[in-house]
């Protein structure tokens, strides 16, 4: 199990009448939860010299994919 500490965590809630207390939450993914397929490896590739040799084109270039496999092996914890 991994665990990713940030600041980017989704806050739901603002402490008033309609939502009473702030609620942060977090994902756990356990075992066979998600599949990563890739049909071309990552490659770096280069379009040559441009501009009279002022510019170089370079790219970063793949073909992947991410899904989900198990759903119950995703769960979402919720603290305050």
């Amino acid at each position: 199990m991994w665990f990713i500490e940030t600041t980017q965590v989704k806050k739901i809630g603002n402490g008033n009448a309609t939502t009473p207390a702030d609620v942060y939450q977090s994902i756990v993914i356990g075992d066979n939860a998600f599949g990563h397929a890739i049909s071309l490896p990552v490659e770096l590739r280069d379009g040559g010299i441009q501009d009279f040799g002022r510019e170089h084109l370079l790219a970063w270039y793949s073909i992947f994919g991410l899904g989900l496999i198990t759903d119950a092996s995703v769960v979402i914890a919720e603290t305050n």
